[in-house]
């Protein structure tokens, strides 16, 4: 039996209200993207998901008209659950893309085929980012339906909530000391309780975020929360499908969240030169290297690749606007570097290339430089038989 899609992002063929039917307003303004973050989400579809890595992604309007591709912004990981049913972990990378409060929705199509999939109504803003609060969150095994048994990805979503107030909790106990007629007070255990607050929260946030607070790793805008809990509700407000919800967490705020790519594969260095162990005879003064994505930009002007001997001192910095590419790699002379046994370092500089979301970030190799290694068992004189 297939569980409820706990997805924030639901993909569905189908546009289905999970408002209750008596409430004659309805919002759905819950779930915002920062249009210069990255949001991963995963599907637990009962009729399943399948694309073949053949698809298209569009941000649509509640009459469906199209308003932006973001299909280069979009990565998915295609699996098969418990159930034998096709799902998707998609991955959404800064869309750079902003509609303000007009609520949108993401549309997957099928290329080669009819299929349809739009997600529930979302907001895609920068604005009032105050107002909004970050989660990344994980279990250990399958959970409520979400196969991380198969996908060991981190979720993450953004939702119109915010940071509201703490509460000191500090644990203090007190024994009396009947000898001399003093209460006295035992070390004191620092707690402080932070509350969140959702001013409006629709059923269908409200559904998901009490999931989300009972998942085994959560952080909360990036800090560690180390309780499990739950949203307290309040009384339906007027004739709208919102209401009021809190919170409360307990942070651990030296517990940091990571981010890092899940399924799209950044931006970066995937091969150079030279590297490992080279004959002092037979080095190329040439330093090369190519990246894992057609079409990147360079950035030289003003960045340097520095040569460094085993000590870190820094031999040489060659100038990243002479860079050249010869169609495979890009390359530079190493210059006046006269080469001597021993051990070296390469650094390139971070942002030395672009891409439509990305730079590169700061990369280092090492190599070494040996002498020759010959012996006279490596010759043989029998040509002169």
């Amino acid at each position: 039996m297939q569980s409820m899609d706990y997805s924030f992002i639901k993909l569905s063929k189908t546009i289905d209200s999970e408002n209750p039917k008596i409430s004659q307003i309805n919002y759905s303004d819950c779930v915002q993207l920062l249009p210069s973050e990255s949001y991963l989400q995963i599907s637990n579809n009962a009729d399943g998901i399948a694309f073949d890595n053949d698809f298209a992604v569009f941000v649509v309007d509640c009459e469906n008209t199209s308003l932006a591709d973001i299909t280069t912004n979009v990565s998915i990981f295609e699996f098969t659950d418990i159930n034998g049913v096709h799902q998707i972990a998609f991955e959404i990378n800064f869309l750079n893309v902003d509609f303000g409060f007009q609520p949108v929705r993401l549309k997957f199509v099928k290329t080669t085929g009819s299929d349809i999939w739009f997600s529930n109504e979302i907001l895609i803003t920068e604005e009032a980012e105050e107002q909004t609060t970050r989660f990344d969150y994980k279990a250990n095994d399958y959970f409520h339906g979400i196969s991380y048994n198969i996908v060991d990805f981190y979720q993450s979503i953004r939702l119109r909530c915010f940071f509201d107030r703490l509460d000191n909790e500090t644990e203090v106990k007190d024994y009396y000391q009947i000898s001399k007629g003093n209460t006295i007070s035992t070390r004191a255990l620092l707690k402080e309780l932070t509350h969140y607050k959702f001013v409006n929260i629709d059923p269908f946030v409200f559904k998901r975020i009490n999931v989300l607070l009972i998942h085994d790793i959560i952080y909360i805008d990036e800090l560690r929360m180390t309780n499990k809990t739950n949203v307290k509700g309040s009384e339906r407000l007027g004739y709208s499908n919102l209401s009021e919800g809190e919170f409360s967490a307990y942070i651990n705020n030296n517990d940091l969240f990571t981010f890092d790519y899940q399924i799209y594969e950044g931006l970066k260095i995937i091969e150079n030169n030279p590297v490992g162990q080279i004959s002092l005879y037979e080095f190329v003064g040439q330093i090369e290297f190519i990246t894992n994505k057609l079409g990147a930009t360079l950035n030289g002007t003003g960045k340097f690749i520095k040569l460094k001997d085993s000590l870190g001192n820094v031999l040489y910095s060659y100038d990243c606007s002479y860079l050249m590419f010869d169609g495979d790699f890009y390359y530079i002379s190493m210059g006046a570097f006269t080469p001597a046994i021993g051990s070296y370092t390469i650094e390139l500089p971070s942002g030395l290339f672009s891409s439509t979301f990305e730079t590169t970030s700061a990369y280092s190799w090492s190599f070494n430089i040996v002498a020759g290694d010959y012996s006279d068992s490596d010759y043989s004189t029998d040509y002169l038989i």
